[in-house]
């Protein structure tokens, strides 16, 4: 009876049974979002296999004067934000997801799956690093020559397919801390950071539209107030003159009438 099944960033492998459970969980059309990071590629990638995703080799970096070399911002996608209000809201305010130390995504989705990218790492700028695991006291530098690659990787991915009559959902992500209370409560420097986001476009997807309860509302058709010049100067003058002296003479018989009683 569960609708939404997370496996998020397991520490040791899962037994065989466990496996099997997972695998026919998916294979009755069950919904789940799996959460991985480089620690835990090796425990999680026989789990997706069958979807057509995995985690790369290697961690996902960007040099910053700013922050840590590993701290990847995600953005989302064209495709993501026309498949998601909040991933649309998250691009119009030109917000990103923190994800630090991520695993680069490869999708290649399973027969009957569709696959959109939600969310990728930088498109100048970022690459897949191979080599530099201490990023404090280390120097990343893009090394072509052992597979190392400058380009957007997807980060985030949905997965669907029709499974007896309904539509099967699954999300993959590369990181599992952009999910954690350490990162959605964190403030950095000149940084738009909004995870919250990505967690409500994730569940609303995976609930079908169920949760969080959808308040947003059509955008109006008149949002605007326009006012001649003449009509400003009326109401220059009663504001200015008439309202004030109206508000005297109000208080002033209601003095009266109190003062007589």
């Amino acid at each position: 009876d569960i609708r939404i099944l997370i496996l998020a960033e397991p520490r040791t492998a899962l037994s065989q049974e466990e496996v099997d459970r997972i695998n026919r969980y998916i294979e009755r059309g069950g919904n789940m979002i799996v959460l991985g990071d480089p620690a835990s590629r090796d425990r999680v990638n026989p789990i997706i296999a069958p979807l057509g995703v995995q985690l790369e080799p290697g961690i996902l970096v960007k040099p910053s004067a700013k922050y840590q070399t590993d701290l990847l911002l995600s953005k989302p996608t064209a495709a993501g934000a026309a498949s998601n209000m909040y991933l649309n809201d998250l691009k119009k305010r030109q917000s990103v997801v923190t994800m630090p130390n991520a695993s680069p995504l490869s999708v290649n989705p399973a027969q009957g799956f569709q696959a959109t990218t939600w969310l990728t790492s930088d498109s100048t700028g970022s690459w897949n690093e191979l080599e530099t695991t201490n990023f404090i006291d280390e120097k990343a530098v893009l090394n072509p020559g052992v597979g190392e690659k400058a380009e957007p990787f997807p980060t985030v991915v949905a997965l669907s397919r029709a499974v007896k009559g309904r539509t099967q959902k699954i999300i993959v992500t590369g990181d599992a801390d952009w999910i954690s209370n350490g990162e959605l409560g964190a403030q950095r420097y000149e940084m738009n950071a909004s995870n919250f986001n990505l967690i409500l476009a994730s569940f609303y997807w995976l609930s079908d539209n169920e949760v969080p309860i959808d308040m947003s509302r059509p955008v109006p058709t008149d949002y605007t107030a326009s006012m001649s010049e003449g009509a400003w100067t009326v109401f220059k003058i009663f504001l200015k003159w008439v309202l004030p002296i109206g508000l005297l003479a109000f208080s002033l018989l209601l003095w009266i009438k109190r003062r007589g009683k």
